[in-house]
């Protein structure tokens, strides 16, 4: 039976795409332009969710795998 593991697989390509959408969130251009921010203004703070969410996807998919 493949089945458990196509879906860890796929679960794990979604997950990383994802993933990127925390760096430059596509729904944030609306927000920005609204408030009058660039997107220089928001990145550090996308970046610290970018590299912590990461850290805790890169543990989730190694103990899935296991």
């Amino acid at each position: 039976m493949h089945f458990p593991n196509e879906l860890t697989e796929v679960r794990a390509v979604s997950y990383g795409d994802q993933w990127t959408n925390m760096l430059q969130p596509f729904w944030a251009l609306p927000v920005l332009a609204i408030a009058g921010l660039k997107m220089r203004d928001i990145l550090a703070y996308t970046s610290v969710t970018f590299l912590g969410s990461g850290l805790v996807m890169v543990v989730a998919m190694l103990l899935i795998s296991l």
